[in-house]
C-alpha cells in the first residue's frame, strides 16, 4: 500500500511527489509479472482518505499506466488524516488477501509506504475515542502504533505488515517541538530507524523512495534457470546475492597434556648391573609444539659382584694348606629415576622426547645421572633409549610405552 499525502500544504512539491510515487511504482513493476499487488490512498482530510483510493491491483506491463493515471489525477484537499489513512491501508491489505485466498506458503509479505508533510489534524475514530487528544497522547496514534509495531500488531497470513514512512518538513515551518513530535510519530509507526526518514530536502526524500524500491525488489527476483539437454541427474544452483559466503567459524581446541607409561630395562656396561622398571611420563603444552614436564621411574635393580672366600684343606701328603676362592653373588633392591622432560610435537602429532635426570639405586647407595631420548609415533606408542652417564654406575637402557593426549590444537 502507498499512503500519500495530497494535502494543500504540498502545493509547491506536489509534482515532485507525483514523480517519486510513479518512479517507485515502475521500479517495483520491473520485478512483477502480476505477482506484486499495489493499492494507493491519496489522502488529505477524511473525505479524500475515504474516497480517493485505488484498489489493490496486480502490477503488469499491460496495466501499469493505470497507476500513473491515478497518481496524476489525484486532487489535493484540506487537512491531514494521516492516522485514519494508515488504518485504512491495513484494513485494505487484510480484506484483499482474504478475498484473494492467497496461499500462505507462497505469500511473501505485506508492505506499507507512507508519505506525509505534516502532523495529523483530522483523523477521527469514535470506536477508539469520541474526542481525540492532540499531540503524542492522541488515541488514534496509539492505536495505529500498536497495529503496526506494537504487541498486537496486525498479522496477514501469519506475517506482520512491514511499514516504511517518509516525513517531509520542507513545505511548511515547524517549531522544534513539532519536529520532535513528527519524528516521534514516524518512530512509533515503523519498526526501526532504517524504515523512516525525516527531512526538509526533497532530494533526500526521492533517494529514500529509491532505496525502498531497491529494498523491496531485491527480495523478489525472477530467475530463469537453464541446463543443457544432455544433463542427467540433479542440478543445484547457489544464490550468492553478490557476496561470497563467509566460512563457518572453525572451532579450535588447545594442545592437550601428554601422559605416558612405559616398561623399561637397563644394564650396566660391564654386565654386572640390571634394572627393571615402570616410568610415568608427562608433559604440558607451553606452545603449539613445545611441552615441558617430567618423568618418574620406579625400578627393581640387581647388582652382580665377585666375592672371595678362604678355603682350608689338607693335601695328599698331609700338609695343611688353603686358598682364596672367587664366586659371583648378587643383591636386589629398589631404585628411583626422576627428572625433567622436553617434548616437541610435529604437525601430524608424532613427537620427540628428551629428558635428563637423577637415578638413585637405593639399596646400594649408588647415584648416577641419565640422558633419555624418545620418539612417539603418530598414534599412541613411544619408545625411549637411555644412557647412564656418570657416577657409580654407567650403562644403557630401553623402554616401550603407551601414551594418550599431547595432540596439537585443531
Amino acid at each position: 500500500m502507498l499512503v500519500l499525502d495530497f494535502s494543500g500544504s504540498m502545493s509547491q512539491y506536489i509534482s515532485s511527489l507525483r514523480k517519486s510515487a510513479k518512479k517507485l511504482i515502475h521500479e517495483i513493476g520491473k520485478a512483477s509479472n502480476g505477482n506484486i499487488h499495489v493499492g494507493i490512498i491519496a489522502f488529505a482530510g477524511m473525505d479524500k482518505a475515504e474516497n480517493q483510493v485505488m484498489p489493490i491491483t496486480p502490477i503488469t506491463d499491460e496495466n501499469i499506466y493505470r497507476f500513473d493515471n491515478f497518481i496524476d489525477a489525484a486532487q489535493q484537499g484540506k487537512e491531514t488524516a494521516l492516522y485514519y489513512s494508515m488504518d485504512k491501508a491495513v484494513k485494505m491489505i487484510e480484506d484483499y488477501t482474504n478475498r484473494m485466498h492467497f496461499s500462505k506458503k507462497k505469500y511473501n509479505g505485506s508492505y506499507m509506504i507512507t508519505f506525509t508533510d505534516g502532523l495529523d489534524n483530522a483523523s477521527v475514530n469514535d470506536v477508539i475515542s469520541p474526542s481525540m487528544r492532540r499531540g503524542s497522547k492522541n488515541q488514534y496514534l496509539a492505536y495505529v502504533s500498536n497495529l503496526l509495531v506494537g504487541g498486537d500488531k496486525k498479522l496477514v497470513l501469519g506475517m506482520p505488515i512491514e511499514p516504511f514512512a517518509v516525513g517531509f518538513t520542507g513545505s511548511e515551518k515547524f517549531s522544534d517541538e513539532d519536529l520532535r513530535f513528527f519524528e516521534d510519530v514516524l518512530r512509533r509507526t515503523t519498526p526501526d530507524k532504517d524504515h523512516f526518514i525525516l527531512s526538509k530536502d526533497f532530494d533526500k526524500v526521492e533517494a529514500f523512495f529509491a532505496e525502498i524500491a531497491k529494498n523491496l525488489t531485491e527480495r523478489w527476483q525472477n530467475l530463469q534457470m537453464y541446463v543443457g539437454e544432455s544433463q542427467y541427474g540433479r542440478v543445484r544452483w547457489v544464490l550468492r546475492c553478490g557476496e561470497e559466503p563467509k566460512p563457518e567459524p572453525i572451532k579450535t581446541s588447545k594442545p592437550s597434556p601428554w601422559w605416558g607409561i612405559s616398561a623399561n630395562y637397563a644394564t650396566g656396561m660391564s654386565g654386572d648391573f640390571m634394572s627393571y622398571g615402570l616410568s610415568l611420563d608427562m608433559a604440558f603444552s607451553v606452545s603449539e609444539s613445545v611441552a615441558l614436564g617430567g618423568r618418574i621411574k620406579l625400578t627393581m635393580d640387581n647388582y652382580q659382584y665377585l666375592s672371595s672366600t678362604y678355603v682350608d684343606y689338607t693335601d695328599y701328603y698331609g700338609y695343611y694348606d688353603g686358598y682364596w676362592a672367587d664366586s659371583k653373588d648378587g643383591d636386589d633392591g629398589p631404585g628411583i629415576w626422576i627428572g625433567p622432560e622436553f617434548k616437541y610435537t610435529f604437525p601430524k602429532n608424532n613427537a620427540i622426547i628428551v629428558g635428563i635426570g637423577f637415578a638413585g639405586l637405593c639399596s646400594f647407595n649408588w647415584e648416577t645421572f641419565y640422558l633419555q631420548l624418545g620418539y612417539k609415533t603418530k598414534k599412541s606408542f613411544y619408545i625411549t633409549v637411555e644412557s647412564l652417564l656418570a657416577g657409580d654406575v654407567t650403562g644403557v637402557g630401553v623402554g616401550l610405552g603407551f601414551s594418550f593426549g599431547g595432540k596439537r590444537s585443531k
